[in-house]
């Protein structure tokens, strides 16, 4: 039985593609922004975050030394560097899935590298959690340090997101295996 396409359908199909494409593209560079701004706040206003890391850990923190500071914004700054690669492996798969014949195998590995990346980031930010506390509350003078340990709900959804975009890119994966294995009996 054949199906009927309209004359140009393929075309319509890869537009519309590279519009999702692109958006996906550039939704992710605004969230990079975003979380590095989000990352900068302690520069801009310190006295909130003295004031938010002083009310998780029940006392108040003034007299965090300028290197704790450093160190906080660098643990984060770290985790920051590692979402950027894997935002850039993915911007990379994304160019090469908007190509008219790139969904082939180096859009797969640099989907599947882009997916270990973000799924990598999200489980060092939430691990580096209690090291940031104990970084500005281990000069407290009078106090032991603090290693405080926390989950946020939108914790629970970047790490289904990122599962779900590696589950993607094994399937896409899986899918560019069997078109080149079914090439030779064409």
């Amino acid at each position: 039985m054949q199906v009927f396409q309209p004359a140009g359908a393929p075309d319509v199909i890869a537009q519309k593609l590279r519009r999702v494409v692109g958006a996906l593209q550039w939704t992710a560079l605004a969230y990079l922004l975003w979380v590095l701004w989000d990352i900068l706040k302690p520069l801009r206003d310190p006295s909130a975050v003295l004031n938010w890391l002083g009310k998780l850990a029940h006392r108040p923190l003034s007299d965090v030394n300028a290197w704790q500071w450093g160190a906080y914004l660098l643990v984060d700054m770290l985790n920051w560097a590692l979402m950027a690669l894997a935002v850039a492996y993915c911007w990379r798969a994304m160019n090469e899935i908007k190509q008219v014949n790139g969904r082939g195998p180096l859009a797969s590995r640099l989907l599947l590298i882009g997916a270990w990346l973000a799924l990598a980031t999200e489980v060092a930010s939430i691990s580096a959690r209690p090291l940031k506390s104990y970084i500005m509350t281990c000069c407290d003078a009078g106090a032991a340090p603090l290693v405080h340990w926390f989950l946020h709900p939108q914790d629970l959804l970047a790490t289904l997101l990122c599962l779900c975009l590696l589950s993607l890119a094994h399937v896409f994966s899986w899918k560019v295996y069997l078109t080149e294995e079914n090439k030779g009996f064409i």
